[in-house]
Formats: structure tokens, sequence, C-alpha cells
């Protein structure tokens, strides 16, 4: 028989709760074999709160799937691996009582972004086209989480219409952004 393929070069899973709570077994993941496949993986574990079912009012959160984390996180990879784990949280003294922020070898806050730095992003990432970029960033709060940016963005592609689209198919329209913006803001 032929010999098997050679597995990935990279693996890169994003993580949500949803997919976390079909994922456990035990007290691992299953994910975490995914991620060995390869010799270079990354897994983000994203609104770690989120994933382990936390609530303030109470609060309460999920033993099993916090144990589940921890092993995931602390775990090192067989030889010859190599794996990042990134998690993201908007609470993080959340996570320092539950120990988990001492799993990671690193914590790294994300301050918001100013109304010049989501311009910058915006730019970058030619979301919009050059002469509507300054009338739609001046919508934006002068304080905006780089993940909110995002959403906001997201939500005016999913939202636009075919006479949305202009030059340049990825472009949202300023219509399409303004209508955007004042839905979100009701």
């Amino acid at each position: 028989p032929p010999p098997p393929p050679p597995p990935p070069l990279f693996f890169f899973k994003p993580t949500t709760a949803y997919y976390i709570s079909l994922g456990l077994v035990g007290s691992e993941m299953c994910i975490r074999d995914s991620a060995y496949k390869s010799n270079l993986s990354l897994l983000v574990l994203d609104d770690l709160e989120r994933l382990l079912e936390y609530v303030s009012i109470g609060p309460r959160f999920s033993n099993v799937v916090l144990q589940a984390l921890l092993v995931l996180i602390k775990r090192q990879p067989p030889k010859g691996k190599k794996l990042l784990v990134i998690g993201t949280t908007s609470n993080k003294l959340v996570l320092d009582d539950m120990g988990l922020t001492d799993a990671f070898d690193a914590t790294v806050s994300v301050p918001s972004l100013t109304t010049d730095e989501a311009t910058a992003v915006i730019k970058e990432i030619e979301a919009f086209r050059v002469e509507d970029v300054d009338a739609a960033c001046a919508m934006l709060d002068h304080q905006t989480p780089i993940k909110k940016l995002f959403v906001l963005l997201e939500l005016a592609r999913h939202g636009r219409s075919d006479h949305d689209a202009m030059d340049d198919a990825n472009a949202i329209s300023l219509d399409r952004w303004i209508n955007c913006m004042e839905d979100l803001s009701t």
C-alpha cells in the first residue's frame, strides 16, 4: 500500500462554547487530538467565560469544563509538536478567581482602539471605499474594542444587498454602514 499522506503543516481551530461541549470526553477534549495532527498548531478559545457557562448571577460556571480547559492548556504537546493556545475574555477577574489565567504562560491586555487606530484598521483591511472611510469612522465610539469593530463590519457585510456592491466587491457601502449603525443604536 502507498504510504500515508504527511500531516498538515499547520492546524488552526477557533473554538466556541458549542464545539467545546460537543468535544468533552471525560476531563479532556477531542479538539486537542486534532491539533496534534500537525507539527504547528494554534487553538483559539474565544470568550472563555462563555465556554465555562459562567453567569454573574450566582455566580455559576461549569466545573467540568473548567477542569477540561485546565488539562487542555497545561498539558505539554507530544515531542516534535508545537501548540499555541490563545484564550480571550472580557472578564479577567473571574478567570483569575477560577485559577484559569495561571494556566497560561502570559496575559496580554488589549485596550480599546482610539478612533485613529480604528481608522487605520479599516483602511488596512479595505472595508470601505477610500472616500467613505472618514465618514464611516466618524460613526464609531471614541473607544472601540477590536472585536466589536470586526463584529460591526461583519454585520454590515452580511446585510449587504446586490445593489450595494460597488467597484470593489469587498467594500461596504456607506449607506449600508449607516443603516447598520442606526439599527444597532436603537
